[in-house]
């Protein structure tokens, strides 16, 4: 998904002329692998630090600085679905670790981790909606939608799964 919106934003005049990015949609994402000498982990690393530092430019990455209080990241296996490899992880080792003690060949998706999110009946959620993108652009959307939520209250400090994913195979 998220290389299908950064393709977009690049090719989307009216986007491209707005300034919009992909991170006006998404959290900050980058798609890493156990490659740590490319760019996209290098700028990955560059933006965790300053954010450990308290140097973040919200003007390059757009995400407001009350969500990079604690510099918690949330990675996912590309490959897995239903919550499966999920981490959230609070330090670039851990980070590191978790990516090279798996599959050399895998690819992982690291997400600046919403740190305030909104909430219902305190606990995190997302909302499911069945949408068709015809070839020529329309979008229509399904009357009916549902929401999840996480398993328990949220709570930034614990560091339990069910408190921070609303998989619902959880």
């Amino acid at each position: 998904m998220i290389k299908s919106l950064w393709k977009y934003y690049k090719k989307n005049f009216d986007s491209f002329g707005a300034g919009y990015q992909a991170t006006d949609s998404v959290p900050i994402t980058f798609v890493l692998d156990s490659n740590f000498n490319d760019q996209e982990y290098k700028d990955f690393a560059e933006l965790y630090r300053s954010i450990a530092e308290k140097k973040y430019n919200q003007k390059k990455y757009k995400m407001p600085a009350k969500h990079c209080m604690n510099n918690i990241w949330i990675l996912k296996p590309a490959s897995l679905n239903q919550g499966r490899g999920i981490e959230v992880l609070r330090t670039l080792s851990e980070i590191e670790k978790c990516i090279t003690t798996r599959d050399p060949y895998s690819k992982w998706i690291v997400q600046k981790y919403i740190e305030e999110p909104l909430l219902y009946k305190n606990r995190k959620f997302d909302i499911r909606l069945q949408v068709t993108v015809s070839g020529e652009g329309d979008v229509l959307f399904y009357k009916d939608g549902y929401i999840r939520t996480s398993s328990s209250v949220y709570e930034i400090s614990r560091e339990d799964n069910f408190v921070h994913l609303t998989n619902s195979c959880l």
